[in-house]
């Protein structure tokens, strides 16, 4: 099990195709996560992280698999915390 939040699992969960189960290490695309899912994704991770995903980040490195997406986002996390 990838070392995340509950949260974060459930956001990403929500955009996954049918009722599968998010897989840490395989890429969001091959677990149906198109580019019009990213978008959707994008707004809430915003949403439910509070924080903002600068354009230069939404890249196909960060949305590879959710490591890597978690990765970026617990650093931006992480960034907000230490600027509040």
């Amino acid at each position: 099990m990838a070392e995340w939040p509950q949260r974060f699992e459930d956001v990403l969960t929500s955009h996954l195709p049918g009722d599968h189960a998010v897989q840490a290490a395989v890429p969001l695309r091959d677990q149906g996560v198109d580019s019009l899912a990213v978008v959707g994704l994008i707004m809430d991770l915003e949403s439910e992280f509070g924080v903002v995903i600068p354009d230069e980040l939404v890249t196909m490195e960060t949305f590879d698999t959710p490591e890597s997406l978690w990765g970026m986002l617990s650093d931006l996390i992480a960034k907000s915390a230490a600027s509040s």
